[in-house]
Formats: C-alpha cells, structure tokens, sequence
C-alpha cells in the first residue's frame, strides 16, 4: 500500500480499486493493513465484492485510538461481513501487545462466532525480529490453503 509510514484510507482504497477483487482472491491485512480491508469490505457492502478469504494478521482496531491511522478505524463494521466472505480468518498471538489482543477481541464481537480463530504463542505483533524469529510463515499459508472452517485452533 502506498506511504505505509503515513497511512492515508483514501489512497489505500485507490490502490486496492485498482485490482481484481473477485470471488477467488485471498484478502490478507496485518496490523492497520486488516483494519482497513474489515473497513473497505464494510463500506462496499452488498455489492460487487466477495472475495474467497479474509485473513487478519494481528489486528489493529482501536476506535479510541489519535496517531497515525485513526482514519482507519472510524466506521460501522458490517455485521453481515461474515456472510459475503467465503471464510475469514482472525490470527492472535497470545504474546500479542494488549491493545492489539483488545483489538482482535473487539473484532471478534463484531463479526460473529462464525469466523476461525487461531491462537499462536510466540509471534507477539506478528512482526519478524519483534517475536517472530523468522521469516517464513507456513501457518499463514497452511490457514489459507484449509478446505474446512476450524474454528479456534491453536499453533
């Protein structure tokens, strides 16, 4: 996404336009990244897009929050999200900072029971040298490649 330091929704939204959102895409967002597609799903509503997946990598949703990318955050979850994605995906770290554990649970709430929960110990904020030792995440691509809703399961 463009100027990832200093994060602006409008221009996120552009470049994400510009692509071929469709029923087999694999959306994934991490930190802010997965506020703003649970925005952008959101605000398209019923219309044109349903794609296959939604991963969100250790969320950032904090509606109180002032910094950077509070712009992000400021928005009506749909609470129908769940229905018109083919199955999302929430991943928390039970090493996680707070806020970003009060994030991913407010989430949670919003977008149903009916989304797969996986906890991991050990990833933190899902950053690589902040607790995540290396790089390669094969539990990412093991989450995308399921066939069957599994719900809450552990790493």
């Amino acid at each position: 996404m463009p100027n990832p330091c200093i994060p602006k929704y409008d221009a996120w939204k552009q470049s994400l336009e510009e692509l071929d959102v469709d029923d087999e895409t694999v959306l994934i967002g991490h930190g802010l990244g997965a506020s703003f597609l649970t925005r952008w799903l959101s605000e398209r509503g019923r219309r044109d897009v349903t794609p296959e997946q939604l991963v969100l990598v250790g969320p950032w949703h904090r509606h109180r929050q002032r910094q950077v990318g509070a712009e992000f955050l400021h928005y009506d979850i749909d609470r129908n999200l769940a229905k018109r994605v083919g199955r999302i995906s929430l991943l928390t770290s039970v090493d996680s900072s707070v806020n970003l554990l009060i994030s991913a649970n407010h989430l949670y709430k919003k977008l149903g029971t009916d989304i797969d929960h996986y906890s991991f110990d050990g990833f933190g904020n899902f950053i690589v040298g902040n607790s995540m030792s290396a790089e390669p995440f094969p539990e990412l691509l093991q989450i995308v490649n399921a066939q069957d809703n599994v719900n809450n399961q552990d790493f």
